[in-house]
């Protein structure tokens, strides 16, 4: 496949052209500039809906060391019943000095429709796995790993080590790799990142959750976003006083009906695990705002509170992974912590 890009305008703002190669079709995406080793894309074309985030290669290296964070999602094409299912997890690996095996513990959440329940979480699981060097794509890492959503082979395509990429504006990088699965277990992506001295959660996170859902109504997958802000006290609990503890949610629906749910009361717990620095598990509880004219809950079918328990890996004490780990749901999503002027 190959691709043209063009200049950006005074905006940041470029196109992408990548000429297919048949039965592939040609995809056209426009970019925004974020930094210049990052780019935020969308696709325009009308083809498909993609949308995600191109990093610089740089200097990075193939070489795997110390402890690193993950998290990967996708659709599982082999669950027999429709819509396929999705499978969500997060975890955390180590890998010895001059090793090309690794080891650590996991989490995942894997939905079936056709199940009861429909949703499975898989929670506390040993990983195991080794990865070698590609022989055919530069900076690129064949990596086999087996966790709590099951065994798998991925693509890791490695960044630049001063990048972040949770945060591309912030200094303090680390580099890391994004994930392709290219077994049959799994239609999805991913992203690792090296492990920074984890501690406790403290301080006014931004939260991103993300819902993957069946309608029950027919065989279309649906789901809802949510965005939100909560207040870690670095004593178990999230939440705060004012503005802090709220959060907005939407449902896929046709013509936005019923709307978004807008300032809805978010709280939480949280424990943090002795026994595998940087790991955590909680919960969130998502309401609904006091007299909202059309409710709705995060979690489609349950009772407003919605109580969902997940487990946290932190990347570093400002940025953490989170996986869904009940059977309600299958929701996975990120806290960043806030830096605001």
């Amino acid at each position: 496949m190959n691709s043209t890009i063009s200049t950006p305008d005074a905006n940041g703002r470029g196109t992408i052209v990548s000429v297919g190669i048949s039965p592939n079709p040609t995809r056209t995406f426009i970019y925004y500039v974020v930094t210049p080793k990052v780019l935020r894309l969308t696709e325009s074309d009308g083809a498909a809906f993609m949308g995600g985030t191109a990093y610089a290669q740089g200097n990075a290296s193939t070489t795997l060391s110390g402890s690193y964070v993950y998290q990967h999602s996708g659709w599982n094409p082999a669950l027999a019943t429709p819509p396929t299912g999705r499978t969500v997890g997060a975890g955390q690996f180590s890998v010895a000095s001059g090793s090309t095996s690794l080891s650590g513990f996991s989490d995942a959440n894997t939905t079936n429709p056709g199940d009861t329940p429909a949703t499975t979480g898989s929670a506390g699981v040993a990983v195991t796995g080794s990865y070698t060097v590609s022989s055919t794509e530069s900076a690129t890492i064949n990596l086999t790993l087996s966790d709590a959503a099951g065994s798998s082979t991925y693509n890791m395509y490695m960044v630049d080590p001063t990048l972040n990429l949770l945060d591309p504006n912030n200094t303090t990088g680390g580099g890391g790799a994004v994930l392709l699965h290219t077994g049959t277990l799994v239609n999805g992506t991913g992203i690792v990142i090296p492990q920074q001295t984890a501690g406790t959660l403290v301080g006014n996170y931004a939260l991103n959750l993300n819902n993957s859902i069946a309608n029950a109504s027919s065989s279309t997958p649906s789901e809802l976003d949510l965005v939100g802000v909560v207040s870690g006290d670095g004593n178990a609990h999230f939440g705060g006083a004012a503005r802090l503890g709220l959060a907005d949610y939407d449902e896929v629906t046709p013509l936005d009906s019923p709307p978004a749910i807008v300032g809805a009361p978010l709280s939480g717990g949280f424990q943090i695990d002795q026994g595998h620095a940087g790991r955590a598990t909680g919960t969130f509880t998502v309401g609904v705002p006091a007299g909202w004219p059309t409710p709705y809950p995060f979690i489609p079918g349950a009772a407003t509170p919605v109580t969902l328990s997940v487990a946290i890996y932190q990347v570093s004490s400002t940025e953490s992974f989170i996986v869904e780990t009940d059977t309600q749901a299958n929701v996975s999503g990120y806290l960043v912590q806030q830096q605001l002027p």
